[in-house]
């Protein structure tokens, strides 16, 4: 009976693969707009499957049964609904805004993935994904003969790629070799809002703008000096703005490449405008209409069926507050379903001079997805550099931000006094390498993102 029933959700549904190129345009947030679509089998527990497939199996067309039946449970988001809760797959479930106590039968789960995969000797990718999704719905008990689409959100980069090397957008080749009619959902944000998260998500993450304590201040200097830059940067602020344009560039790329299948989704007008943008997407994607839509601004995400809570840098459940301050519980909480607040908060989040600074860099973003920059023109050079030598937010050791430090323990504390007294060379030092970035390498080219990215593809 699996067996049947998986063929025939295999030859119906297609794939719908949301790309957030900058990964701070709501992709959380749209899956949980289809979790209880009838016809959209969207897992908002599910982030990444694409780039998880591409590393545990080494970018394998053809994966052995058995490998994938060791290995794939125990990749960290499909293991939420594969296996039994425990302390850190809650803790996991509640960082994501979703209540661990979400009705799904894993049992069901398990068994119905092992029923896809026990008969063959080797199973392709598509297969692997499609019986993944298959089991989600065996153990939510909804009818998979009704699916239509599966909703996927992925990067358009992947970890093993180098932000001076651009980023292949490989994930979309890989998901039109399986899927050859599949639609790319390419959700888009202002550059400065989405910016200002992660700038600020990664400031707290770090503990500071370099990521320095006093157990790596030496490698954190010598970084600098080698232009390592990377996720976990030793100048935050100056690597997304290089990631933000990679991505940008990358996208760009590959939406030209499948202009067909693309399609671009603001999350601006998913938070102000949410019932005649999801009539545009239902329409493109030729589902019905979901009739909990009609609330409106006043619609309630849902995860699992239970009510999203919402996630995101300035939430407290996800990114816990550090040097920078987060919203209130209150405000995270109203933050979840479609409203103004997310769309408008980077204002508040940015100095005139940081919003001079994504202006510059991020330039050909405003223009090509038609946001509309304070500068009538590009700043120039000197504009630019007058902007980046002041401190930026979330820079500086703040003598209230260091005693804070003796409430969350003497190690914390330790580390927020060291950071006081280092902080000068750093700040030197992450400027005369973003400089080295921006005049001695191709990150930031004068193109509008379409040039060809180098030996790193």
């Amino acid at each position: 009976m699996t067996a049947a029933c998986f063929a025939d959700f295999s030859a119906r549904v297609n794939l719908a693969l949301v790309v957030d190129h900058s990964g701070r345009a709501g992709n959380a947030f749209f899956l949980s707009l289809f979790d209880q679509h009838p016809e959209v089998v969207s897992c908002p527990w599910m982030h990444y499957v694409y780039s998880y497939a591409t590393h545990l199996f080494d970018g394998q067309d053809e994966i052995p049964a058995r490998e994938a039946l060791r290995v794939w449970p125990r990749q960290q988001y499909f293991a939420l609904i594969y296996a039994e809760p425990n302390p850190q797959r809650e803790a996991l479930i509640r960082k994501m805004g979703s209540d661990p106590a979400a009705r799904i039968d894993r049992h069901a789960v398990r068994r119905a993935f092992h029923g896809v995969l026990k008969e063959k000797r080797t199973i392709t990718r598509r297969e692997l994904i499609l019986a993944t999704y298959f089991a989600y719905l065996t153990g939510l008990g909804r009818d998979p003969a009704r699916a239509r689409y599966i909703l996927l959100s992925d990067a358009i980069s992947l970890r093993t790629e180098s932000v001076f090397g651009g980023y292949s957008g490989k994930i979309l080749d890989l998901a039109k070799a399986d899927f050859p009619e599949a639609v790319f959902i390419h959700l888009v944000r202002d550059p400065r809002a989405g910016f200002a998260s992660t700038n600020h998500q990664f400031i707290n993450q770090l503990g500071n703008m370099y990521g320095v304590h006093w157990g790596n201040a030496l490698s954190r200097l010598r970084r600098c000096l080698r232009l390592d830059f990377d996720w976990d940067s030793v100048f935050v602020f100056g690597f997304w703005l290089m990631y933000f344009r990679q991505t940008h560039a990358a996208i760009t790329r590959k939406r030209a490449q499948y202009t067909r299948q693309f399609m671009m989704v603001k999350n601006e007008d998913l938070n102000l405008d949410f019932l005649r943008t999801m009539r545009q997407i239902s329409t493109h994607l030729g589902i019905a209409w979901f009739d909990d839509w009609d609330a409106g601004q006043d619609f309630t995400p849902t995860m699992l069926g239970m009510p999203w809570l919402g996630t995101g840098a300035y939430n407290n459940a996800y990114s816990p507050q550090s040097r920078l301050e987060n919203d209130s519980p209150d405000q995270a909480r109203r933050s979840a379903g479609p409203n103004r607040h997310v769309t408008e908060r980077w204002k508040s989040r940015l100095a005139p001079r940081e919003i001079l600074l994504i202006e510059t860099f991020l330039w050909p973003e405003f223009g090509m997805y038609g946001y509309q920059t304070r500068h009538d023109a590009r700043p120039g050079l000197w504009q630019w550099l007058g902007a980046l030598l002041p401190p930026l937010r979330g820079e500086l050791p703040a003598p209230r931000w260091v005693l804070a430090g003796w409430k969350q323990g003497f190690r914390v504390f330790l580390d927020r006094v060291f950071f006081s007294a280092v902080w000068p060379a750093y700040y030197l030092l992450a400027r005369y390498a973003f400089l080295r970035v921006v005049f001695g390498t191709k990150v930031f080219g004068d193109d509008d993102g379409t040039r060809e990215k180098n030996s790193a593809q």
